[in-house]
C-alpha cells in the first residue's frame, strides 16, 4: 500500500475528502452490502471483501460474528491508545494521523474495547459536525471489517437518526449486527429500537440473531413472543442459546394453554424444538432453570397426542421421558411419572416406527438426525439405514453415527467405505496449525468422526490414521495419535512406526508432538 501524505485542509470537513489509508482498488464493505440489499438478496453471511485478510490475521476462519461473541479480550491500554488516536483524527485528519488510527483499529477485534473507548471519546466532547462526517465516510468507504465496526459505534455515539439506514444496511450482515444493534439502541432508545432489532433479527440466523433476541426478549410484545416460540429461537449456532429465553420470555406455557394451540402447527413444532434444546442443555440456562417445565411438557404431550405422528415430536417425547427419569430431575414425582407415561404412549404409537424408518432412508438431514436419536426407542436398528444412506450419497456425512458401534464387522465396513469416499489426497497436504472449521474442511471433519473411534478397534483403519497424521488440521493428527496410543503394539501395521516418527519430526504443535511421542512408548 502506498500512502502519500497530504497537507491538512480545513475545508476537509465540508468536502469529506479524507485521505484513505487503504489502496484505491479496495472494495468498500458498505457498497458491497448495499448492492446486495438493492437486489433484495439476503447477505447475512456472504464473504466480505476483506475475508482473506481477516482469516490470515486471525490464523483461522470464523462464522460471521463468532469472534465478537466468543473471544473478547478487554485491554485498557489499547482502549486509551485508540481513544487518543480517534480524537487526534477528529482534531486534524491528516493522512498520517488517519493511517495511524486505522492501523490501530485493525490490530484487534474492536468490540473488546468499545465499552472503554466510547466513554473516553464522549468525555472529550468532540464536535458533532466532525464526528458525523468522518465516521460516515469510514463506515461507507472502508474495505476492512474492524474499522467499519468502530465507525458504526461512533455513529451511534452521535445519536443521529439520519445514520439509521446506513447502520441497518451494515447490520444485515452477521459480522456487524452486534455493533449495529448497540448503535440503534443509542440513537432510538431501547423502547423504540426493539422493533428495528426485531426486523433485523428476522434476516439473520447466526450470532446476530442470538444477540438481538437476547436484547429484545424483555421488551417485545405479544406478536414478538409468538414469533419467538415459533421461529425466533432457532439459529444456525445452537438452539440451546435461545431455548430458555423462548420458554420464559416467550411465555411457552401460556402459548400452549391458548385455545388455538392445537391448530397452530408452527407453535407446536417450535415447542418440540424448544423442549429438545432445553433437555439437551448447553452454554446457557436449560430445563433445570425452567420452573414451568413439567407443566408445559404435560400440556404439549396432550396436544402432540392429537396431532399426526412425526419424528421430531417423537424426539421431544423421548428427551422429556429421559429427563423425567433422571435422579436429579427437579420436577415433583407425580409430574415426572405423568410425563414418562404420556411420552411413552407417544413413542408407542403404531405409526411412529414407520415414520422413523422413512426419515432414516429418505428424510432430510435434520429429519434423519431426529430419527437416528429415537430409532432404538421405537424398535429400529438405525445403522443399516445410515450405511445405505451414506453409500448412496457420499455427501451424507453419517460418519459419526456409523461409528457408534462396537461391532468390529460393522466398523470394518465403515472404514472400507470411508477409504473409498473420502478424498484422502485433499487431506494429506502436510502438518499445519489449522483448526479445521468451515466448509473447506468438511472432508477433514468426516475423517475425524471415523478416526476418533478407531482407538476401540485395534488394527482397523490404518490408511485413514496415516492420512490423518499428514493432515493440516491439528484435531486430525491428535485423533490419529490417540488411536495408535490405544492400540497394542502388536496391532500396529509395519509402516506405523516410521510414519509416526516422520510426523513427529515436522509436527508444529507441541502438545500434538508429545501425544505422538507418547504413542511410541512401548507397551508395559
Amino acid at each position: 500500500m502506498s500512502l502519500i501524505p497530504l497537507p491538512y485542509r480545513p475545508d476537509i470537513w465540508r468536502t469529506g475528502a479524507f485521505p484513505a489509508p487503504w489502496p484505491q482498488t479496495s472494495d468498500a464493505i458498505y457498497e458491497t452490502l448495499a448492492a446486495l440489499q438493492a437486489r433484495g438478496a439476503n447477505y447475512a453471511v456472504v464473504a466480505l471483501p476483506d475475508e482473506g485478510d481477516a482469516v490470515r490475521d486471525r490464523g483461522m476462519s470464523f462464522v460471521a460474528g463468532a469472534a465478537d461473541n466468543l473471544f473478547l479480550d478487554p485491554d485498557m491500554d489499547r482502549a486509551v491508545d485508540l481513544a487518543s488516536a480517534t480524537l487526534d483524527c477528529l482534531r486534524r485528519p491528516t493522512a498520517e494521523k488517519i493511517a495511524d488510527f486505522y492501523a490501530l483499529v485493525m490490530q484487534h477485534p474492536v468490540t473488546s474495547t468499545l465499552d472503554d473507548v466510547l466513554p473516553r471519546v464522549a468525555a472529550a466532547n468532540p464536535a458533532r459536525d466532525r464526528v458525523l462526517p468522518f465516521f460516515t465516510w469510514l463506515a461507507t468507504s472502508a474495505p476492512d471489517r474492524e474499522p467499519v465496526k468502530f465507525a458504526i459505534a461512533m455513529l451511534g455515539l452521535c445519536k443521529e437518526p439520519n445514520s439509521l439506514d446506513l447502520i441497518r444496511t451494515l447490520g444485515g450482515h452477521e459480522e456487524f449486527t452486534k455493533c449495529a444493534a448497540v448503535a440503534m439502541g443509542s440513537i432510538l432508545g431501547e423502547k423504540l429500537a426493539w422493533r428495528d432489532w426485531w426486523a433485523l433479527a428476522k434476516s439473520v440466523r447466526g450470532w446476530g440473531r442470538i444477540d438481538l433476541v437476547e436484547r429484545i426478549a424483555p421488551l417485545g410484545d405479544a406478536n414478538f413472543r409468538r414469533w419467538l416460540v415459533r421461529d425466533g429461537f432457532q439459529n444456525s449456532i445452537m438452539n440451546e442459546y435461545l431455548a430458555h429465553i423462548a420458554a420464559v420470555d416467550g411465555d411457552l406455557l401460556g402459548q400452549l394453554r391458548a385455545p388455538d394451540a392445537l391448530s397452530d402447527r408452527p407453535r407446536l413444532r417450535g415447542a418440540s424444538q424448544i423442549f429438545i434444546a432445553l433437555v439437551s442443555g448447553g452454554p446457557t440456562q436449560d430445563m433445570y432453570d425452567y420452573d414451568d417445565g413439567a407443566e408445559a411438557a404435560l400440556i404439549w404431550l396432550d396436544l402432540a397426542a392429537q396431532r399426526p405422528t412425526c419424528e421430531q415430536r417423537g424426539l421431544a417425547a423421548h428427551k422429556l421421558t429421559r429427563f423425567a427419569a433422571r435422579d436429579d430431575c427437579p420436577w415433583p414425582a407425580k409430574q415426572r411419572e405423568a410425563v414418562q407415561t404420556k411420552a411413552a404412549a407417544y413413542l408407542a404409537r403404531a405409526d411412529l416406527k414407520a415414520v422413523v424408518e422413512t426419515a432414516l432412508m429418505d428424510g432430510t438431514p435434520k429429519e434423519c438426525w431426529s430419527a437416528t436419536q429415537i430409532a432404538q426407542a421405537v424398535g429400529l436398528d438405525a445403522w443399516p439405514y445410515l450405511m445405505a444412506r451414506q453409500e448412496k450419497d457420499p455427501t451424507a456425512r453419517c460418519w459419526y453415527d456409523l461409528m457408534q458401534t462396537r461391532d468390529r464387522t460393522r466398523v470394518a465396513m465403515v472404514v472400507d467405505l470411508a477409504e473409498r469416499q473420502l478424498d484422502l489426497d485433499a487431506i494429506t497436504t502436510g502438518a499445519a496449525s489449522e483448526m479445521g472449521v468451515g466448509p473447506k474442511f468438511q472432508v477433514h471433519m468426516s475423517l475425524d468422526f471415523v478416526v476418533q473411534d478407531l482407538r476401540h478397534h485395534p488394527g482397523l483403519g490404518w490408511t485413514l490414521i496415516e492420512a490423518a497424521l499428514q493432515s493440516p488440521v491439528v484435531r486430525n493428527r491428535n485423533m490419529a495419535a490417540q488411536a495408535l496410543a490405544a492400540w497394542p503394539k502388536g496391532a500396529w501395521p509395519d509402516g506405523a512406526v516410521p510414519a509416526l516418527r516422520a510426523a513427529i519430526r515436522i509436527e508444529p504443535e507441541e502438545t500434538t508432538r508429545q501425544a505422538m511421542e507418547n504413542a511410541l512408548t512401548p507397551d508395559l
